[in-house]
């Protein structure tokens, strides 16, 4: 301002230093908020390389047999089973890594059963008793602490994992939709490169209780867009989708993991009518709160506590598990 007054510099040029020091200053502001940014997420970043160094305790085992024909009976034999954790306290081997440790309480303990091929079960308990646990050591999301697990008398451990897995339909409690059409979304669970024929798909979707919804959609049918995360659909529909999912791979092991729990009693309904449908043929495992889903299976397990107490028809439990009972009359009041 002092030279502007005396007349050595224009308003112009100050009006011009003041543009050029503006942007400049920003600039700078910009990337010291970025610095700090990095150095707040640096911590992320190295759990993250971590978390690609860890080694699966699941060996994939790309080198396991394959069975000619698949029937679908399991076998539990002793199993037991406690999760592995990370200890975040300094217990570290001579490379400073963590050492993987267990807890003491078992997940599971000592569980012994045969499913049939071809069966219907359902498993049921209170939350935390087990349920799930049990069926992911089928799907080998984890191995048992101890004792076997037997699909057509073979163990687990020695099947392909990719090949066994390709053998296996799950519709899980909460299906993860994209935004893209019906039609996408079933065909989802299929390998890129596998061609399914139009006779296939609609087999899939009448099974899954979904063909009067199509049928609404005059316009576009299976190719109609159902937005990001399926918001265009019902809570219901979107169950059934994920039922055309997982029987669009023709599986002989389907399995159900609380599909029914947050629907109303019309579509639990129509979900259960997909069950019954979808299990012919199949070995067909049903994870459930609601006792209605499951009262019509070939065999109920009861769970408590990671164990089996309670094994039987739906009328045989209900004269002689006690904890079956008890979940009953819960359920009822």
């Amino acid at each position: 301002m002092y030279f502007i007054l005396i007349g050595q510099h224009s308003v112009g040029m100050f009006v011009a230093l003041y543009a050029w020091l503006s942007a400049v200053f920003s600039n700078l502001t910009q990337i010291m908020g970025s610095q700090r940014r990095i150095m707040l997420q640096i911590a992320d970043i190295r759990k993250y390389f971590d978390l690609l160094d860890i080694v699966p305790d699941i060996n994939p085992n790309e080198e396991g047999g394959v069975l000619d024909s698949l029937s679908g009976k399991i076998e539990f034999k002793n199993i037991s089973f406690f999760y592995p954790y990370r200890s975040n306290v300094a217990e570290e081997d001579e490379d400073g890594e963590g050492e993987m440790k267990r807890e003491e309480d078992h997940a599971v303990s000592d569980v012994s059963f045969v499913i049939p091929a071809g069966a219907k079960v359902g498993f049921v308990g209170q939350s935390g008793s087990g349920k799930s646990t049990i069926v992911n050591l089928m799907r080998r999301y984890y191995d048992p602490t101890s004792g076997d697990i037997l699909i057509d008398g073979v163990p687990l451990k020695e099947l392909n994992l990719k090949w066994f897995r390709s053998k296996v339909g799950n519709v899980e409690q909460k299906i993860d939709l994209f935004d893209r059409s019906i039609r996408d979304n079933i065909l989802f669970g299929l390998p890129e490169s596998a061609s399914v024929d139009e006779g296939r798909l609609a087999k899939a979707v009448e099974d899954a209780s979904l063909s009067d919804f199509v049928a609404k959609l005059k316009d576009h049918g299976l190719d109609t867009m159902i937005g990001e995360g399926g918001i265009k659909v019902s809570g219901g529909e979107r169950q059934r989708i994920g039922i055309a999912r997982a029987l669009i791979k023709d599986p002989k092991i389907l399995i159900f993991d609380e599909a029914t729990s947050a629907l109303d009693a019309v579509n639990e309904k129509l979900i259960h009518e997909a069950i019954n449908r979808g299990a012919k043929g199949r070995t067909t495992i049903i994870i459930a709160h609601r006792l209605s889903t499951i009262a019509d299976a070939d065999i109920i397990f009861v769970v408590d506590n990671g164990r089996i107490v309670g094994t039987g028809k739906h009328e045989e439990l209900l004269q002689s598990c006690p904890e079956y009972q008890n979940l009953i009359k819960h359920q009822m009041l």
